[in-house]
């Protein structure tokens, strides 16, 4: 009888390795090849890359890093790659219900399924699930905004969100910074706009923040989109009037905190060298 496993991400790292020690049906010995097919803002992250191309050399594991960014037909051309090439394990965050059939066919060949972050509907797919609590990622941006919403603009604010077209985690953010936002009855959303690339995530901040001039807030789920965002408050020379709380931490991101210009005042996430690092443990 086929076994899988949870595990729970917390706000820190997960060891993978002891996960497929423990809830694996037989040995496969040292694997080779390892495909990762994760969400864009996954594999726009250096440091996630960074842990685990690190991990990999260290273990002498080859990896092929894709995201499918949201098309089932792209991702099923991903994984096929990945048993043409005799893969031995795939981590994938899966895009929809639509990838199944592709997921059944790496298991079928034989492939060990690491499902990350998301999971799907058959449970004996997934050989381990990892997940994440992305509601709680963004409810800890949330709390962060909430205390110049109250310390400074009396429970007052006009928010303006940059989030994503197709990521699921990324959705789970969004819920997460809602629901801690929206406990105060003066905080109004006027515009949200999906943005998966820095460039577009600058260009939807300006737009929104021309149309709604009133916008004092601003969110980002991804770490691309906080720094699109925060590029765009600068180019409008509204620093010192729009605040900024976003998503992901990596040396650019750091550098904009500690900016003079204050425009971001906050970020939330998971350790992402560690976490990509673990998952090569």
């Amino acid at each position: 009888m086929r076994r899988s496993c949870v595990w729970r991400l917390g706000l820190l790292v997960i060891t993978l390795a002891l996960a497929l020690t423990a809830c694996a049906s037989r040995s496969r010995g040292p694997a080779r090849l390892i495909g990762v097919v994760v969400s864009p803002s996954e594999m726009a992250s250096p440091l996630f890359r960074a842990g685990l191309q690190e991990r990999a050399a260290k273990a002498g594991v080859s990896l092929q890093l894709a995201s499918a960014k949201g098309e089932v037909d792209q991702e099923a051309h991903i994984i096929d790659s990945l048993i043409a090439r005799g893969a031995e394990a795939i981590i994938v965050t899966p895009v929809s219900a639509g990838s199944l059939p592709s997921l059944r066919k790496a298991q079928a060949a034989g492939i060990a399924v690491i499902c990350f972050k998301v999971p799907v509907a058959d449970p004996q797919i997934c050989t381990v699930f990892v997940s994440a609590d992305e509601r709680e990622l963004g409810s800890t941006d949330g709390d962060a905004a909430l205390k110049p919403i109250i310390g400074q603009n009396g429970g007052q604010a006009a928010l303006g969100l940059v989030t994503c077209s197709d990521d699921p985690a990324c959705g789970q953010r969004r819920s997460g910074f809602l629901a801690r936002v929206k406990l105060l009855p003066g905080v109004r959303v006027l515009d949200e706009r999906p943005a998966d690339t820095e460039a577009t995530a600058r260009a939807a901040t300006e737009a929104m923040l021309q149309e709604h001039p009133e916008i004092s807030f601003v969110w980002a789920a991804t770490q691309r989109g906080t720094v699109g965002a925060a590029a765009a408050i600068e180019s409008l020379g509204l620093a010192g009037k729009v605040q900024l709380f976003g998503t992901g931490v990596d040396n650019e991101i750091v550098g904009l905190l500690q900016s003079r210009d204050g425009i971001l005042q906050g970020a939330a996430d998971y350790l992402p060298y560690q976490e990509g690092a673990a998952l090569m443990e």
